[in-house]
């Protein structure tokens, strides 16, 4: 493999090739602009520039009208099955098992690249950093790889998500699905991405990367009930989501990093709904802005998502007892 110029196996195409291939799109044409043959990068020894990896990840973009396109795929890839040397992942006992194995892989594959898992006190940080300069914007492909890495991450942690305690720093935060398992986005100086989050997450074992004779786990049933308050954990993820958004039960699943059917599910074995979490935190921010004299009913309604004061008030006083005026005025009275 040359070493003056930045090359990546073509294998990290394949995923994205393989999206556009099942939207029904002219890979072979596409290929061809680059001149590139399908065929050619199943093959795990040819090599392809970086920039031409960066270009085509644009491109299918483009082509898809659908700039999230290479995370949302980066998020459904098999880590094992894409890496060449992703059998040796399946050695891993936990989190940081593997991503310590992935680093040193990486620099026995590459140079260019630095791949790095640092852990200060609590915090846990894996990224990658490019060690040349580029005249394509690699956006894209950071984007790709936030999509996996936070992907694994989240499948791992399961239980223990918490998405306030992730931050994730790319070249172009706008090339990531909102929202996503309701991680911060930050815009970074675009020479490769960061993924932070606990460090004690780095002990969890890793579920969908295992060897093919392996038992999948079994879980007790009492497991829900004997970890931290589930109902608990998702208020305070979605409670910083309620003003001025409108939350819906979709979206509110997606912050928590939850299908809609599951999150119901799991909220459900401790005796409530999405709609009644949202409910009650609508409810608990109302009364808040409610003690706040310049704050209008109508502002309030809005901000919490309703059509108008009229159907905020409905709501409010049927969880309340009291209308918001009847409210504002028993905090203002004396006691």
């Amino acid at each position: 493999m040359p070493t003056s110029i930045p090359m990546v196996r073509g294998t990290i195409l394949l995923p994205v090739l393989k999206r556009l291939k099942t939207l029904g799109l002219d890979v072979q044409s596409l290929l061809a602009q680059h001149e590139l043959k399908d065929a050619d990068l199943s093959d795990a020894n040819t090599y392809v520039q970086n920039e031409t990896v960066y270009r085509i990840y644009s491109d299918a973009a483009d082509l898809v009208g659908d700039p999230t396109l290479c995370a949302s795929i980066g998020a459904s890839v098999d880590l094992q099955k894409m890496l060449v040397f992703g059998d040796q992942l399946t050695h891993s006992s936990n989190l940081g098992d593997l991503l310590i194995r992935f680093v040193q892989a990486v620099s026995n594959d590459t140079t260019l690249i630095t791949q790095s898992l640092l852990v200060e006190n609590a915090t846990a940080r894996f990224g990658a950093r490019r060690n040349f300069s580029t005249k394509v914007s690699p956006a894209h492909s950071d984007a790709f790889m936030v999509g996996l890495w936070v992907g694994l991450l989240r499948n791992t942690v399961d239980r223990n998500w918490d998405p306030s305690r992730v931050l994730v720093q790319t070249a172009d935060p706008m090339l990531i699905p909102k929202p996503f398992h309701g991680v911060t986005l930050l815009k970074n100086d675009g020479t490769g991405f960061s993924i932070q989050f606990p460090a004690a997450w780095l002990s969890k074992p890793i579920r969908h990367i295992h060897r093919a004779e392996a038992s999948p786990p079994k879980v007790d049933v009492l497991e829900a009930h004997l970890a931290p308050d589930f109902v608990e954990a998702t208020r305070s993820i979605l409670k910083p989501h309620i003003w001025g958004k409108g939350l819906k039960a979709d979206a509110a699943a997606e912050i928590c990093g939850y299908t809609k059917s599951t999150l119901g599910r799991r909220l459900a074995e401790h005796g409530t709904t999405i709609s009644d979490v949202l409910t009650d935190l609508r409810l608990e921010i109302a009364q808040s802005k409610l003690n706040i004299a310049e704050a209008s009913i109508q502002e309030i309604a809005l901000g919490l998502g309703y059509s108008d004061a009229t159907a905020f008030s409905r709501a409010f006083k049927k969880n309340s007892g009291l209308s918001p005026s009847q409210y504002r005025h028993q905090m203002e009275t004396p006691k």
